[in-house]
């Protein structure tokens, strides 16, 4: 599909994988119509954990994504996900908005 009939590229990388299923990955995408960028999706399986999988994902991601000449570069996650907020630290990432989340049990 052309980025007029789908607006955002999806890449899947996988960084590592354990008895030869993939255990880490993430995705590169950017958003055709601003030109935005974004890794998302970023995640390791919970046994592979503690390895550098998710970083090597993450590194690997936004490589491909510098291959998609974003506009610009933008990333979210939980405050409680230290992991994650160390990489975006460790890319020279900014935090500029913090969000809530509200929920209602149905």
């Amino acid at each position: 599909l052309s980025d007029d009939e789908y607006p955002i590229a999806h890449t899947r990388v996988a960084a590592g994988a354990v008895g030869g299923v993939d255990v880490a990955f993430a995705f590169a995408q950017r958003h055709a119509p601003t030109g935005i960028g974004r890794v998302t999706y970023v995640g390791v399986a919970p046994e592979a954990r503690g390895r550098g999988l998710g970083r090597a994902a993450y590194a690997r991601a936004l490589s491909m994504l510098r291959d998609l000449q974003p506009s610009r570069y933008i990333g979210g996650t939980s405050s409680e996900n230290r992991a994650m907020c160390a990489l975006f630290d460790e890319v020279g990432a900014r935090r500029t908005r913090t969000w809530s989340v509200w929920r209602r049990t149905p």
